[in-house]
């Protein structure tokens, strides 16, 4: 049960459940249920890993993602297109974001 709630939190990513599996015998005995406990699921080496992954992505990226974080549920693309409809000229340039980041 705690292996696939551990899944789940980090959306079944290698690297960072294998990052996280690390921490978790290291600090926690290999006790996960102990580690979901804690409740915050991103720390350590896991932060850092998305801090340089985020430090990649260009300008318009960055702020795709800022906004799909901050509504934190799924929206079409014409609802995030609408979210920069006060500089018409970044319609094109979110297209290619969202392109490539799939």
């Amino acid at each position: 049960m705690e292996q696939m709630r551990l899944i789940a939190a980090y959306a079944g990513n290698p690297l960072a459940l294998n990052i996280i599996v690390q921490s978790i015998a290291d600090l926690f005995g290999g006790e996960i249920a102990e580690f979901l406990e804690q409740g915050e699921v991103v720390f350590g080496s896991v932060r850092n890993l998305l801090d340089e992954q985020f430090r990649r992505l260009s300008r318009i990226e960055q702020s795709v993602l800022f906004w799909l974080a901050i509504i934190r549920e799924p929206i079409s693309l014409e609802e995030l297109l609408a979210l920069f409809v006060h500089i018409p000229q970044l319609h094109v340039q979110v297209l290619e974001a969202v392109d490539g980041m799939l």
